[in-house]
């Protein structure tokens, strides 16, 4: 998997691929590699999505 902050992963959920998690990854994620298809990559404005980023969750 290509390892970059400017890639998304989606994961489909069971056997009804309906249903999806979409992961924006700012940092490496070598835990996800095998696991997960490489989805799409931000073309524009990275800088809005690492701005998100930096403003964190309540986790």
């Amino acid at each position: 998997m290509i390892q970059s902050t400017e890639y998304t992963r989606e994961n489909g959920i069971g056997s009804n691929k309906n249903c999806s998690q979409i992961f924006v990854t700012l940092v490496k994620t070598v835990w996800l590699d095998c696991e997960y298809v490489l989805f799409c990559k931000v073309v524009e404005a990275i800088g809005l999505v690492q701005e998100m980023g930096n403003v964190g969750t309540q986790s």
